[in-house]
């Protein structure tokens, strides 16, 4: 009895042991900007999980563009166009931080990223001539996925207890693999029609566009 008693004491106070260890877990969700476009999102989502001088920073950004152009007329030809788009760009980071003074912190670590992107662009011409209906047909799409490794240096500015604001350079490489399919088909002249399909691969370094970004976070 006394055995039981004792494993049940055990049990119990592990439980609150591993509870009050999730309780000063230190959470905060906020924001970054990187880059200003038409096209896309321009701000990432972030959700920060720690302690006081270790986080895991986990980071979401996504751009939809999704549009079809009017049919419009020039003469006698007639032309529509699409393009669609979309991707989504996830990131993991390990943020180790280094309190200056109170409204100051010093934080860096590594990164780990990845990001895929889709597009589909099509045009079409219809153009009467000689009694026929001449058609022209143009397709490429566009497939990418690219995995990318950096290095986070930046400061943190604290607002108050709950709200600080970062300024973070992200320099990084990556290793980007597409795969592009083309089609160009004429019904006036089919001896023109073409198609076209490859795979390409483009290591890149980024120290500048989307490199530098500010963020807004609010502790939980």
């Amino acid at each position: 009895m006394k055995s039981l008693s004792l494993s049940i004491s055990l049990l119990f106070l592990s439980t609150l042991s591993i509870a009050q260890i999730k309780a000063d877990k230190q959470k905060e969700f906020g924001i970054t900007i990187s880059r200003f476009s038409f096209e896309s999102i321009p701000f990432d989502l972030v959700y920060k999980i720690g302690t006081d001088d270790k986080f895991w920073r986990f980071e979401a950004g996504s751009l939809y563009g999704s549009f079809e152009l009017p049919e419009y007329r020039l003469d006698s030809i007639t032309t529509y166009e699409r393009n669609n788009t979309a991707g989504l760009g996830l990131r993991v980071a390990r943020e180790k931080r280094k309190k200056i003074n109170e409204k100051l912190t010093f934080f860096h670590g590594m990164e780990f990223g990845l990001s895929g992107y889709y597009r589909d662009q099509s045009r079409f011409n219809s153009h009467p001539s000689n009694g026929y209906t001449n058609t022209y047909k143009k397709n490429n799409l566009l497939l990418s996925v690219t995995p990318h490794l950096g290095y986070a240096v930046g400061a943190i500015f604290n607002i108050n207890d709950h709200f600080y604001t970062s300024l973070e350079l992200s320099p990084s490489m990556s290793y980007q693999i597409s795969y592009e399919k083309e089609s160009n088909l004429y019904t006036f002249n089919p001896t023109n029609n073409s198609f076209s399909e490859k795979i390409t691969h483009r290591p890149s370094f980024n120290f500048t566009q989307g490199a530098v970004s500010i963020g807004l976070f609010y502790r939980i």
